[in-house]
């Protein structure tokens, strides 16, 4: 659970996931809301009580506002009611109340659609229109009365309806009684059935009103009703028929035909109005049991995106309203039509149950209850997926007793490639047999049906075995017989039919052997064979049938591998393609040798023609509409404060560069697919050009400019980039981008550490620009490469293994339990390990490292000369910190090795380590990596020189450098509220029409020229508050308001601050200024009168100076505000800032009332401010001056009037 809290880029993504649902399902019900503190989404849900029927009217709503916070899901988010409408405060706040208490039990799940869709519920209650006299409340009884005699008779008629559907209930038992008992005879047919038997018993058969398919032995699952294979239309149950009637989907889709049931839900086959394509839309009614795995499924296939899986399009839920005559009384009267109604049609797609009784569907008729709850409006989930046209697995294995060995391999071969792509999702299946496993048109696997996937990652689901454990067996659907919800009993591992048994995802990997048997042995004959032989198969020694082919040795040991018992012997989907299946080609092996042919010599005409056909493709609508922009997932909420905030940052970071005497230095954007790009396991953004060349986009600064350096020969430069870098993500995706800082040195010599010494210093003052982050404990963590390298060697891990043990650190991630698995697999003493553990994670001061590192100078002198190398460098660095006096926290950690194998001397991370509050009260430790780098010489020599300068004699240039992560570093000081600069300094705009965009653009031109920066509005405003609101958005404190007559700026924010803050006082209720300034900040300097109030009137000399004085500090500090050019009348007075702010808030009172206030001051100011207010008074009635200003001699402060 910590673990989860403290993810906050997984807890985002999950955020972000859920609020895209949410605006699906609620769409103009759905608000994103501003956030002012944070970046976390903020939004709104307008709510209304559930309809109830056809003259359901609308008495009440409330407004549901969700701010998550970095924590959520695994903490609840804040909760607000408001906009009442139709409910007392009282009650609304008891509806929050049981809001937190509902959040609370769903802590670790994204709740907010079960808050929701709680509190809509609850809202049912209060849904009543009150009356508003006698007479009303009277009628208002009488409808209640008949509303209650309206409902009585729709019981009895529901009753009787019930008793019709039980007695056809008795009919249907009957039936299906008379197919168990011909079932049984079908069994015991000898195989030697003679023509003229098999027609006695087919007319034997018919007798009983059933048809039987040919091939009775095999198809014995057939059995259909005989007069339901003339019914053309779709075989729906009626409560999924009100699915197609709803808007959207009318609207989109076309029905084509019935599929079949799966994972909860109806699928059928539909073709999109618009690219004319078929698709494979999942109904699910909303009320079914089992809705959080049915969301679980729609989660993780939008995650999905590979050949050999179903492909997941689009999501979304309607509500359909039903007549009271279409309702249905019994929720059990529904399911007894369900074997009857599923097509088995062999060129359809047959949906095997996940409840595992196909074998066997009547033997628990008591089981076969309703899943759904229906009443008179009707939710349904639409779930949109790719079609696949002809068939399961299943029916592949049933319909083929002479399979073709080729063709097995290559479809098994497909399955493990699917599962190497979904297990490296870290998602589990869970329920994979070959009735989840389809094929499309081209014979192509698709593994689909993930109602009971889990998404629980590999460091989530293993305890100190290294195996996951479910938090309740029952909970995730077993029942005695092992068989309701996780699947069909062969098909599930032994540590998953074990109670609290412990799971991977070798889970899978075990059902995947059975299904590979039955895809090599012959279709079974009957039940009881088929039982037999997969029980025997369950057992711990795999025992095979007699009759299994001699020749398929191969096949045999990659079973019993799979289905071994042990799940840390058995393999997994990647060891099973290098152990077994790394020869084996997917497609077709002729094709494959031409398409290798042609496309090994990229000088060829036939290379050239398959590249220009690539690039010669047609445009796609549809692609176009498809192809997602979510290359940043944050920019979804970006506002103009991040951006303004990012802005200032950069600015404040290039001006520290340049005191170094930095340069920006820009490399270009693509660059050819290179070795260095194999060192990481974070492979780039690869696009092919019209020559047919692959080139990489950056995911990082340093390896461009490494390469630039070499290439272009540079021996001596200082420079700076700040500039995107891109992420791979799944293919129809942007890639994800980030903005990323790099700081570089190359200097021509190596032997001085002087550089490395200037970094840390240039990276310390990073912190030091913002004062904001002062108290956050900046640390660096430094490592080197030649430690590191003494480090392996003393555990017995050669050279040639270093760069694979730093590739497997970062896909399994550096803590604990990863490195004693990873050093485990470089075949580390066990009795080292703990101890090399211990040591990889201690953090100590700099100067301890000689005795820390003692064990590794005692050792073989190889290994203690790199070490003594290393030391000696790291002390030098030390030396020269202390020289530019760096006061950040120096330690060293053997175990730093983010990207340890791009550098060749010190490297280091920069980290900030605060405690923050958390909305409970408590503290949150919080560590944040600003920025990491090194020396890295030894990557830029990894590069070739260009063809100009090959010839020359090599240069091998001193290079150390750093990346700042841009991103947090803004995100930090957003958190923290950092002071955020104004977009501009004026809005310019209009209320009236007679102000024609003319006027307003000159008036613009005005302030551009004497360089005060304003954004120009081109539309005429319709109030003030849309006004505001584009000041809020648009960060601008005031506003040019132009008139017919006149010209009056309004100041938006209180300008004393410095800050985005709205006044809270000298304000109206429209959060405008009191009083409207009239003047031009583009006219001329201002004209100041003055007039000094003291203390008994007594004369003081030096006035003029006084006056000088402030006169300079008001034409500084409103050099920015439009007051150009105007008659300003001074009121200096030796009062206080607050006794000025109490003159200005009576300025506008009554006489009484200012005298009354003016009592309220101390004796000595009483007077001063009786004749401040005097002044003013007087200065207004004679409209003297444009302006009046109050000046604080005690404070230094004043307040424009």
């Amino acid at each position: 659970m910590s673990s989860g809290i403290n993810d906050v880029d997984g807890n985002l993504e999950k955020q972000l996931d859920e609020v895209k649902a949410l605006q699906a399902i609620y769409a103009e019900d759905f608000q994103l809301l501003e956030k002012e503190t944070s970046w976390f989404p903020h939004f709104k849900l307008s709510l209304r009580p559930e309809r109830d029927n056809d003259d359901w009217c609308e008495h009440v709503r409330v407004h549901m506002i969700i701010q998550y916070n970095e924590g959520y899901p695994y903490r609840i988010p804040k909760i607000e009611l408001e906009n009442v409408k139709g409910i007392s405060l009282e009650k609304i706040e008891t509806l929050k109340n049981d809001l937190v208490q509902l959040a609370k039990t769903k802590v670790g799940e994204v709740m907010v659609l079960n808050l929701a869709l709680h509190l809509q519920d609850s809202l049912r209650q209060f849904n009543t229109k009150k009356p508003k006299s006698f007479h009303e409340e009277m009628l208002w009884n009488q409808q209640i009365q008949q509303k209650f005699k309206d409902s009585e008779e729709q019981k009895k008629l529901a009753n009787n309806r019930l008793q019709e559907e039980k007695f056809n209930k008795i009919l249907e038992d009957k039936v299906r009684k008379r197919k168990n008992y011909i079932r049984k005879q079908i069994n015991e047919v000898p195989e030697s059935l003679t023509r003229t038997e098999s027609l006695e018993i087919d007319k034997s058969i018919q007798s009983g009103e059933v048809k039987i398919k040919e091939d009775i032995k095999n198809k014995y699952h057939f059995l259909e009703d005989s007069d339901s294979q003339d019914e053309e239309k779709i075989e729906l149950r009626k409560q999924y028929r009100w699915a197609l009637n709803t808007q959207r989907f009318q609207n989109e889709f076309e029905v084509i035909e019935f599929l079949g049931q799966g994972g909860f839900g109806n699928v059928i086959k539909v073709k999109n109005k618009m690219d004319t394509r078929h698709y494979a839309i999942k109904i699910i009614h909303s009320n079914v049991k089992h809705f959080k795995n049915i969301t679980t499924e729609v989660k993780l296939l939008s995650r999905l995106n590979h050949e050999n899986i179903v492909r997941y399009y689009n999501s979304w839920m309607e509500v359909y309203q039903t007549s009271s005559e279409g309702s249905i009384a019994s929720s059990e009267s529904e399911e007894i039509y369900d074997d009857e109604e599923k097509s088995y049609d062999l060129s359809d797609v047959y949906f095997e149950k996940s409840d595992g009784q196909e074998e066997n569907e009547d033997d628990n008729d008591e089981d076969d209850n309703e899943e759904l709850i229906f009443e008179d409006e009707a939710r349904f989930l639409y779930i949109q997926m790719e079609y696949c046209e002809k068939k399961t697995l299943r029916l592949y294995i049933d319909k083929n007793p002479n399979k073709n060995i080729d063709e097995i391999w290559r479809l098994f071969r497909e399955i493990v490639d699917a599962l190497v792509y979904i297990h490296g999702q870290g998602i589990i299946h869970r329920d994979l047999k070959p009735g989840n496993i389809f094929l499309d048109s081209q014979d192509q696997i698709k593994i689909g049906d993930f109602g009971l996937a889990t998404t629980r990652r590999a460091k989530d689901l293993q305890d100190k075995s290294g195996i996951c454990m479910p938090d309740s067996i029952q909970s995730l659907g077993f029942t005695g017989s092992l068989t309701l919800n996780i699947g069909t009993s062969y098909y599930i591992s032994p540590e998953l039919k074990t109670e609290r048994g412990k799971y991977d995802q070798k889970v899978d990997i075990y059902s995947l052997g059975i299904i590979f048997f039955e895809m090599n042995y012959p279709p079974f004959q009957t039940l009881s064979e088929r039982h037999e032989i997969l029980t025997n198969l369950n057992n711990a020694n795999v025992i095979f049938p007699d009759d299994f082919d001699e020749n398929l040795v191969t096949q045999k040991t990659i079973i019993k591998k799979l289905l071994n018992h042990d799940p840390e012997v058995r393999l997994t989907s990647k060891e099973l393609i290098h152990e077994f299946l790394q020869r084996l080609t997917i497609e077709d092996t002729k094709f494959n040798t031409v398409v290798e042919s042609a496309t090994a010599n990229p000088l060829s005409k036939t290379f050239k023609y398959i590249v220009k056909s690539l690039f010669d493709q047609k445009y796609d609508e549809v692609c176009d509409v498809m192809y997602e922009d979510e290359g940043n997932r944050l920019n979804k909420f970006y506002n103009q404060k991040n951006i303004l905030l990012q802005s200032k940052v950069q600015e404040i970071l290039v001006s520290l560069f340049r005191l170094h005497g930095m340069v920006r230095i820009q490399t270009p954007l693509l660059m050819p697919q290179n070795k260095v790009h194999e060192l990481s396991s974070d492979s780039p953004m690869t696009v092919m050009d019209q020559q047919g060349q692959l080139l990489c986009l950056p995911n990082n600064l340093r390896v461009p400019f490494a390469r630039y350096v070499k290439r272009k020969r540079i021996q001596n430069l200082k420079c700076y980039n700040i500039d995107r870098v891109f992420h791979v993500k799944l293919p129809g995706l942007q890639p994800k981008e980030v903005i990323e800082c790099s700081v570089d040195i190359v200097t021509p010599s190596k032997e001085s550490s002087f550089p490395e010494g200037e970094l840390l210093y240039i990276l310390e003052n990073v912190i030091n620009k913002f004062p904001i982050l002062y108290e956050k404990n900046c640390t660096f963590i430094v490592n080197h490469a030649l430690l590191l390298r003494s480090f392996l060697l003393h555990c017995n891990i050669e050279e040639e293994q270093h760069i694979e043990f730093f590739k497997m650190v970062e896909r399994q991630g550096d803590n604990k339990k990863s490195m004693r698995n990873i050093l485990k697999s470089f075949h580390v003493a066990d009795h080292n390990i703990d101890f090399s553990l211990k040591l990889l994670n201690k953090e100590e001061p700099l100067e301890n490292i000689r005795k820390s590192l003692e064990f590794l100078l005692k050792s073989s002198r190889k290994i203690s000369d790199l070490a003594y190398r290393g030391i000696d460098q790291l002390e030098k660095v030390l030396q020269y910190c202390e020289m530019f006096g760096i006061t950040s926290t120096l330690k060293f950690q053997l175990g730093c090795l983010q990207k340890a194998y791009h550098f060749s001397g010190i490297f280091f991370q920069m980290k900030l380590k605060y405690y923050k509050e958390a909305p409970n009260g408590k503290k949150r430790f919080i560590q944040h990596t600003i920025a990491s780098g090194g020396n890295y010489a030894q990557l830029v020599q990894k590069f070739k020189s260009s063809s100009q300068t090959a010839n020359l004699p090599t240069i091998q240039p001193n290079v150390v450098g750093a990346l700042i992560a841009f991103d947090v570093l803004v995100h930090i000081l957003y958190e923290e509220k950092y002071e955020i600069p104004n977009k501009s300094d004026y809005l310019i705009c209009s209320m009236e029409e007679k102000v024609n965009p003319k006027q307003r653009f000159q008036r613009a031109l005005k302030y551009w020229d004497k360089n005060i920066s304003g954004t120009l509005l081109y539309e005429t405003q319709e109030s003030w508050e849309k006004i505001k609101k584009i000041c809020e958005n648009e960060v601008i404190s005031q506003a040019v308001v132009m008139k017919d007559s006149s010209v009056k700026t309004y100041d938006m924010f209180d300008n004393s601050q410095g800050k985005s803050q709205r006044k809270k006082k000298q304000t109206k209720g429209d959060g405008f200024s009191e009083n409207p300034i009239e003047n031009d900040p583009a006219a001329k300097s201002n004209d100041f009168h003055f007039k000094f109030v003291h203390i008994n009137h007594k004369k003081v000399h030096g006035n003029s100076k006084i006056e000088t004085a402030i006169c300079s500090k008001l034409e500084g500090s409103l050099k920015w505000a439009p007051l150009n050019g105007s008659t300003i009348q001074v009121i200096a007075a030796d009062l206080s800032k607050e006794v000025l702010d109490e003159i200005v808030f009576t300025n506008n009172l009554s006489c009484d009332r200012k005298n009354s206030s003016a009592k309220n001051c101390k004796s000595k100011d009483k007077q001063l401010t009786r004749e401040v207010n005097e002044s003013i008074k007087k200065l207004k009635n004679d409209n003297c001056g444009d302006c009046i200003i109050l000046y604080s001699k005690q404070s230094d402060t004043y307040i424009i009037l």
